[in-house]
């Protein structure tokens, strides 16, 4: 399985509309506040997993990754919620490119957590 980029390329088309004047400021707000609903609560839920099943024994790097890449995604979105104050588009440009940091910190996490489900499948054959 490879890199997965849909919600980074879901941010990049969002910039790229707010850049070329396709979109509104109220359209890029009314963007940022639908996915950043959708994802804190995505994120909450996955912290809720980590937490009951105390799944940071089994998987320390792979939580570890993962939250990062969490907080990195919220860390964009701040970033670019600050364009809407002052117009500055390095804002759009900074934030996307912490996403695309959380987007390869969750992949890397990912990676990790489908290794270790092929040792176990490879150990339970055994």
């Amino acid at each position: 399985m490879g890199r997965v980029l849909g919600r980074y390329n879901q941010f990049k088309r969002a910039v790229d509309n707010v850049k070329k004047g396709n979109w509104s400021d109220e359209e890029f707000h009314e963007f940022l506040f639908n996915i950043y609903e959708t994802l804190s609560a995505k994120a909450n839920e996955m912290r809720e997993i980590i937490e009951t099943e105390n799944y940071s024994e089994y998987a320390e790097e792979e939580v570890e990754c993962g939250l990062a890449g969490l907080e990195l995604f919220e860390a964009g979105m701040q970033e670019m919620s600050y364009f809407l104050e002052d117009g500055e588009t390095f804002h759009l440009d900074e934030g996307l490119a912490h996403i695309w940091e959380g987007n390869e910190k969750i992949n890397e996490a990912m990676r990790i957590n489908r290794e270790k489900r092929e040792d176990l499948d490879v150990q339970m054959m055994m």
